[in-house]
Parts: structure tokens; C-alpha cells; sequence
């Protein structure tokens, strides 16, 4: 999704914080969870964030700044806790800092 519309799709604006805080429960638990398990959750902690830094470009709407700015403060705690801790294996997903960071710039 390009732009998040949340007068015409207010779901859009609610899925971002919904990312967002799923993110961040997945770095949560990557950080609190023993090998094997703990690679997976900083799998899918990475993906949703590379998602929504791969394709967000704006946001529009009558909400879209609170929204956003509730998504914009909970992402960075995903990616501070994972970008610092985590050590990807072969197979596992790479952190698109760079993308991230321009969303978080140039979106959020």
C-alpha cells in the first residue's frame, strides 16, 4: 500500500499501527525467548517492517497524523531492539535499515 487514506480507508490507517505494535511484540518476544525459537520472531518482526518501508510512501486523511504518529513511535523500538541485538544466519530476513529510515523520515 502506497498511501495510507485514512478518510477514505480508515482500516489502512489502523492496519500501520497494527503493524506497527505487531512488530514490536515480535522483537519483544525475539529479545525475551531462548534459541530456536528466538530467529523467528526476529524474522517476523523484520518482514513487517520491511514491508511497510518497501511500499509506504504518504499518508492522507483526517487521522492520518495521529495514526501515524502512534505507528511512527512504536516502529523505531522494533527496529532499535533488533538492529542491535540481532546477527542474521543464512536464511534468515536482512534489515532494510536504510529504507526504514526513509520512511520513518520522509512518511512518518
Amino acid at each position: 500500500m502506497a498511501t495510507v487514506d485514512c478518510t477514505a480507508n480508515p482500516p489502512s490507517c489502523q492496519s500501520v499501527l497494527n503493524d506497527a505494535i505487531a512488530a514490536y511484540t515480535q522483537a519483544l518476544l525475539y529479545s525475551y525467548s531462548t534459541a530456536p525459537d528466538r530467529a523467528k520472531y526476529a524474522n517476523a518482526s523484520i518482514a513487517i517492517m520491511n514491508a511497510w518501508s518497501a511500499t509506504l510512501t504518504a499518508s492522507s486523511g483526517n487521522s492520518a497524523r495521529l495514526d501515524m504518529a502512534w505507528a511512527a513511535e512504536t516502529f523505531p523500538r522494533a527496529a532499535e531492539i533488533l538492529r542491535y541485538t540481532f546477527t542474521p544466519g543464512p536464511t534468515d530476513q536482512v534489515f532494510n535499515v536504510t529504507a526504514f529510515t526513509n520512511m520513518l523520515n520522509n512518511v512518518f
